[in-house]
């Protein structure tokens, strides 16, 4: 109209319920997201100290590892270097040396054992395996091996505790016995 008044309204309607309830929806998964955030910043902390922690620990085993492992060099160098002396000895000193294995039954003999019994060590099972009647019971003189076993059976009964010393001979390749001490 010419003096500013309306003479009707027209209006128009329309259902909005399905968008009302899809704005509610999505109102509530931005809630759950936010929680769900939060959660895993929560979890996300815990385990990146748990990693932390565990990362320490592992740092300390490996220092640990490492100290014990230059240990064991060292002692493996300790070793070599009194191994080599020991060789050097026996061998300069013409002296034949041996070990006996008691669990076993296996006797390790140096080359310088044999060779003064005009022997050679490949003739011999140094394996390991039991062999004391081949590497010394059956190289001695009738006449000794029962008493020269019996000492060494003593000696082993005691717990090989102390120096062994014991006399007898030992049948060298040219026939010939060699007293042996």
């Amino acid at each position: 109209n010419e003096d500013g008044s309306v003479p009707y309204n027209v209006a128009m309607v329309q259902d909005i319920t399905e968008r009302k309830k899809a704005e509610d929806e999505l109102e509530k998964a931005k809630t759950e997201i936010e929680k769900a955030k939060d959660e895993l910043e929560i979890v996300n902390e815990s385990l990146e100290q748990k990693v932390a922690e565990r990362t320490g620990e592992i740092e300390q085993a490996n220092r640990k590892l490492n100290s014990q492992l230059n240990e064991l060099k060292e002692a493996e160098g300790a070793l070599r270097e009194g191994e080599a002396r020991y060789k050097a000895l026996i061998t300069s000193s013409n002296t034949g040396a041996w070990e006996f294995n008691g669990d076993t039954g296996f006797l390790w003999c140096s080359n310088e054992y044999f060779s003064m019994l005009g022997r050679n060590i490949k003739d011999y099972d140094l394996s390991g395996a039991k062999n004391l009647d081949e590497t010394w019971i059956n190289l001695l003189h009738p006449e000794d091996v029962k008493k020269a076993s019996k000492h060494f059976a003593d000696y082993l009964g005691r717990g090989s505790v102390g120096m062994y010393e014991n006399y007898f001979r030992m049948k060298h390749t040219d026939g010939l016995w060699v007293w042996i001490w």
